[in-house]
Formats: C-alpha cells, structure tokens, sequence
C-alpha cells in the first residue's frame, strides 16, 4: 500500500506511521511517503499515484513558513490531480475548531476527519478503524472483464499467475497476480454490450480496482488492421446510437476515450519495442511482424459478418480500425463510476468483419491482446 503522509509534526506523523504498521501488519508491503509542506504534498499528488492519503489540516505553504488552515487548498489539488482524484483520504488533525469549520466540506469529499490527541488512543482506534475498511474495500489492484471463457484463459499463456476459476462477491472469476499486483479476470454471462455494462459496473463496485480493462478478440477493418494486429482502443463509439427516420438510420456519435495520460504512456510503450515476447511460442511466424495500434473502435450488439453491413459502420468515423461487441459499454461503465479506475481495452484482429470469420486466429489474438494489456496495467498501476 503506498501511503501518503501530509503532516509537518514529525513525532504526529511517526505516532501515525507506528499505528499503521501496527494495524496492516507484516502482511502488507506498506511504503509511506511523508510530505510536511503544503508545496511538497501538491507536488506529489500530481506526480505519484496513492492508495491512501493521510491529511494534516495546519500545514505551512512552504518550507520556513508558518503552519495555516490549508484544508480548501487540499480538497482542491486531491480534485484536479488524475492520479489521486479517487484517492482515499483520511484527515487528522488536532485542532477540534478546525474539525467545526470544516468537517462539512470534508464530508462533501467523502473524507472522514480524526481528532487527534496524545493524551489517548481514540485517534488511534479510529485511524485503525478506517484502515480496516480501505482494505477490506480495495480487493484487487485491477479487473479484466472478458466476453469469452477463451479470452479469459488466454491468461494462463501469460507471465502472470492463476489461480482457479471461482465465483466472488457473485462474479465468475479467475484470481491472478502479476508483478506484484493482485488481480482478477471476470467473464461476462454473455458476449454483448449489456452483459458487459452490468458486469463491469458491478465489479468496479464490488472489488474497487485502481484499474478496469478488458481483452480478447475483435474484427479489423481491411486497410486499417490485418489480421494478426493488436489493437488498443483510444476512442470508442456505439455504431447503433441514431435516430431511424423515413430516410433511413441518422448516426450520432457518441464517444468515450482513454485518458491522455493513459494514451501517452501507451505510446511510449509501443514506441519502445522490446515487445516480440507477446507473440512467443504461438505459432503462426507470418505474424511476428504485425502492429499495435492506438485505435478508433466501435462496438454493437450484434456480430457482424458482412462486407456490406461493416461499410454502413465505416460511413460513421473516418478513422474507424476496429469492431466487436463490448468495449463501449466499459469504457462507459468505467467513466460513469463513483470509483472512476483508469481504463483501457486491447484485442487482437483475428477477421475482417466479413463472410470468411473463423476461429483459427481466435488462441493468438486473445493471447497476445492478455499479455499486452498485463504489461499497460503493470505501468499504469506503478505510476
């Protein structure tokens, strides 16, 4: 757990650190990184990503300053930062006229406020108390959602390690690990962009990951994916949001995309290389030369299988790569959540949307799309 220590009174902040410990136990990997100014704690919750941060509310600006009320000030940087916006928070402080003034703004936040005395253990108690729920709550670092057991074992060809298929909290799922990480992949009931909302949301409720993605197999449009590619999904639209008039199908587009942050650590990724070990030991050497690509894609509830019909969906987006049955709703799912995790989708092209679908590609887009997505979470967690 990497925590976040805001607190310019050494011997508060090592009392904090000595009930953290004592509460999370040998167990749990704990790395506590102490700000004691109001200019250190801005710089690193806009830098680093926490699983915790813990809120002196007197803190000086600056380095040689006097110690102010900098509460609104924190509120605000934990609000604009994207690493730590859904950061938990827990506010100690050991002015009970501060904790009048702004336990209501706090609440607003979902950020509890402790009195903090050294006269007593309640602080403790209750700092101790909190830390129980946050662990309790965050179950896994990241969710993969999967539309195919298929896609879902193609886990077990990667680096990561499996452990048996079992349901969770009501979810089909398979728990793995994967440098460092905990994780689970959770397979839809059925392919399709409901089963994929209503999965998606009740895992990101349930488990509280830090990231949400998804893998597996999709159709390349020909002249923008061959088959053998791996695409990772920057924007995504629902091909069958419109209005049916007497003239026929009216498209809006309606699109939900990754961060910017998401999509420049993915490009530096790509433009690393070092990246043939997705296709290791998979056959099909033809193959080894193929892209990734940062793509357009679009999602519907049906299969598509015809030429003709996959030339109505090109009409709607100049860019269009790439079609399945899914992404939109997760990265819906993801958007519109309290949690709101980081998300991102990878699927390997196996067809192209037309007659000639087949399974033959099915093994090697799916592994190659779980290896990649391991390796994009692995950096966006670590951030």
């Amino acid at each position: 757990m990497n925590v976040l220590l805001i607190e310019d009174d050494r011997s508060k902040a090592d009392a904090i650190e000595a009930a953290m410990g004592e509460e999370l136990g040998s167990g749990t990997r704990l790395v506590i990184v102490r700000a004691a100014t109001l200019s250190d704690a801005t710089r690193e919750i806009y830098q680093n990503a926490f699983d915790l941060v813990i809120i002196d509310l007197m803190l000086p600006r600056r380095p040689g300053a006097l110690a102010t009320d900098i509460s609104s000030d924190l509120l605000e940087i934990l609000e604009q930062s994207e690493r730590n916006r859904n950061t938990r928070a827990i506010a100690l402080t050991a002015f009970a006229d501060l904790i009048s003034d702004q336990i209501r703004a706090f609440n607003e936040h979902g950020i509890p406020i402790i009195y903090f005395d050294f006269s007593n253990n309640t602080w403790r108690h209750n700092l101790q108390r909190e830390l129980r729920l946050l662990v309790s709550a965050s179950l896994f670092d990241f969710v993969i959602i999967c539309a195919l057991e298929k896609e879902r074992q193609a886990y077990r060809k990667t680096s990561a390690t499996c452990g048996d298929v079992r349901t969770i909290r009501g979810l089909d799922c398979l728990e793995l690990s994967f440098n460092g990480m905990r994780g689970v992949v959770v397979k839809q009931p059925r392919m399709g962009m409901i089963d994929a909302a209503v999965t998606a949301t009740r895992a990101i409720d349930e488990f509280k990951p830090r990231f949400l993605g998804m893998s597996g197999i999709c159709a390349g449009i020909p002249g923008e994916m061959e088959i053998g590619d791996i695409a990772i999904v920057e924007n995504c639209f629902d091909y069958q949001v419109g209005k049916w008039t007497a003239k026929g199908f009216e498209f809006e587009l309606y699109q939900s995309s990754i961060s910017e942050s998401s999509r420049a650590m993915i490009s530096r990724l790509i433009a690393g290389g070092e990246l043939a070990f997705l296709r290791e030991g998979l056959g099909f050497p033809e193959l080894n030369t193929r892209a990734l690509k940062l793509v357009t894609h679009a999602s519907g509830s049906s299969v598509v299988a015809d030429a003709a019909r996959r030339a109505e969906i090109v009409k709607q987006h100049r860019k269009l790569a790439s079609i399945e049955m899914e992404i939109f709703s997760i990265y819906r799912a993801a958007a519109l959540s309290t949690i709101q995790p980081g998300f991102v989708a990878v699927k390997g092209v196996v067809d192209g949307a037309g007659k000639s679908k087949g399974d033959k590609y099915h093994n090697y887009g799916a592994i190659t799309s779980a290896r990649l997505l391991l390796e994009i979470l692995s950096l966006a967690i670590s951030r």
